[in-house]
């Protein structure tokens, strides 16, 4: 039998530590936030790694496991429709007016 990336128990703890997330950024916090341009998606057969380009000139390089990367995607697709700036396809839109819920 050929050895597996992660099995089942792996997913059950991943979908676990999801209900253990840490608070929401706030929108006194957002102005000091890394503004992020660019980014480098890697996929994995173990989740998906990533490489961010911060407005700065700084990277940022983190792992998914394959249950938040799912999560991640889901949210990123509902947050954007919920704020504006993605319409039912996915595409970017100009927002009526600038939203943050706190």
């Amino acid at each position: 039998m050929a050895n597996m990336v992660f099995d089942t128990g792996d997913i059950a703890a991943w979908d676990c530590a999801l209900d253990d997330r840490p608070k929401a950024v706030t929108a006194a916090e957002w102005p000091d936030l890394p503004q992020i341009e660019a980014f480098a998606p890697t996929p994995l057969n173990a989740g998906m790694a990533c490489r961010l380009r911060a407005q700065d000139g700084s990277d940022i390089a983190f792992m998914l496991n394959p249950v938040a990367a799912r999560y991640l995607a889901i949210s990123i697709f509902t947050a954007g429709m919920k704020g504006g700036w993605l319409d039912e396809r996915g595409n970017v839109i100009q927002p009526e007016a600038p939203q943050f819920d706190s």
